[in-house]
């Protein structure tokens, strides 16, 4: 945002003054590599430069030796830069998405997990592994069928329909035992959704999963 008089003014303070302090080190690293780049050589660098209205940009910056002087070091290095702001917003916009997702997948009592196209564990939380009484990494890679047989049937068919339509199943109550509790039936109250990639098709599917046991057996009590 500067004009070619601003720049002019700065000298060689224009790197020291643009640029972050935190990608400093970046740059002065970059210039002491600029003196053994060989002609061809391409020296990439991403790092944050101060707009004029005081707000940083992130930048990739591409330079290589235009001429070198008689012992041959470089006199003239030549750089394109490319403002790359939108593409570290979106990066930071999903690390913070990601972490999230992360922090309820660890902290809600319910039982979530995802199966890749397969129908394979490829992630589980704990109070899921929890009801299953196998621990989470005996999950994954694995079908259903290799964890919990007695309920495979009922997830093998959940998983197909979910996949085939790419629609949501609500309140789907699946009921069985796990290697937790051998010969103790349990009920579950279950959502499975589709994941989907950015071509509208499921990368697999995802489950949330509530033990309503107990809940069950006391509403037959009370009949």
């Amino acid at each position: 945002g500067l004009t070619r008089a601003e720049v002019d003014a700065l000298g060689d303070a224009l790197l020291p003054t643009l640029i972050h302090p935190e990608d400093w080190p970046v740059i002065v690293q970059s210039l002491e590599r600029c003196a053994t780049m060989a002609d061809g050589d391409t020296l990439e660098n991403e790092y944050r430069l101060r707009h004029v209205d005081g707000s940083y940009r992130w930048v990739i910056s591409r330079d290589v030796v235009f001429s070198r002087c008689e012992d041959g070091k470089p006199k003239i290095i030549l750089g394109v830069a490319t403002d790359v702001t939108t593409r570290h917003m979106i990066e930071q916009s999903r690390r913070r998405a990601e972490a999230s997702l992360r922090s309820l997948i660890t902290s809600t009592p319910l039982g979530i997990v995802m199966f890749d196209r397969e129908g394979r564990f490829q992630h589980i939380n704990q109070p899921l592994a929890d009801m299953n009484g196998v621990a989470v990494e005996d999950h994954l890679g694995r079908q259903v069928s290799e964890v919990v047989p007695d309920l495979a049937e009922q997830a093998d068919r959940l998983f197909t329909q979910v996949m085939a339509t790419k629609s949501v199943i609500h309140n789907s109550l699946v009921v069985g035992e796990t290697p937790k509790q051998a010969g103790v039936e349990r009920i579950w109250r279950e959502t499975w959704f589709p994941v989907m990639g950015e071509e509208e098709e499921p990368l697999g599917v995802g489950a949330i999963v509530e033990d309503i046991t107990d809940q069950k057996r006391a509403e037959e009590r009370i009949r």
